[in-house]
């Protein structure tokens, strides 16, 4: 069994987050910040909440919310919650 890119369930959670507003492929593509994506705060707060679900995981905002404005950003919190492993 192939393991699943974190990536593009990210990806896919900001996509669901923004209403479709933020496509799939735009996500991924990284060549913008989220915020300059259109995803705005409440859209953030969604993403955090969708994470924090599927990775059983509770996100400091005070420390970590800078930290979320990329996939890459995402991915790389995650990794230092311990809850990506290569």
């Amino acid at each position: 069994m192939s393991a699943v890119d974190p990536r593009q369930q990210l990806a896919e959670l900001v996509h669901l987050a923004t209403d479709g507003l933020v496509s799939v492929a735009d996500a991924l593509a990284g060549e913008s910040t989220l915020t300059a994506l259109g995803v705005d705060s409440i859209a953030l707060l969604r993403v955090v909440d969708g994470i924090e679900a599927r990775y059983d995981i509770e996100i400091d905002l005070g420390r970590d919310l800078a930290t979320m404005d990329s996939l890459d950003g995402i991915v790389a919190l995650l990794a230092r919650y311990g809850v990506l492993h290569g």
